[in-house]
């Protein structure tokens, strides 16, 4: 079962969509960060739009975009495992010493 797959370690963040867990999969020791998606309908079934963002985030493979790896399901909640980040953009965007 993928929720058994990994060790959470410690909260990262939490926004709009979703609260973030830094984790390591339990296999390998590779360290992942998990999103867990909010359900705004949980009843009403996953949105449409979430659905095709999942797909696309998926397919999506480039060196400058965090990977999204995994996709499993656990008592109703969508989660998104990606490669872990050591920072985000927001950090980046706001660091006036930051250069490419």
């Amino acid at each position: 079962m993928p929720y058994e797959d990994y060790e959470k370690q410690g909260h990262l963040g939490e926004g709009t969509f979703g609260v973030v867990t830094k984790a390591v999969r339990r296999a390998g020791g590779e360290v992942v960060a998990i999103k867990k998606l909010r359900s705004r309908a949980a009843k009403e079934g996953t949105e449409l739009a979430t659905l095709r963002e999942i797909m696309l985030l998926h397919e999506l493979k480039h060196p400058n975009v965090c990977e999204l790896m995994e996709v499993y399901v656990h008592n109703g909640a969508i989660s998104l495992v990606f490669e872990f980040c050591s920072t985000d953009l927001e950090v980046l965007i706001k660091d006036r010493d930051w250069r490419i």
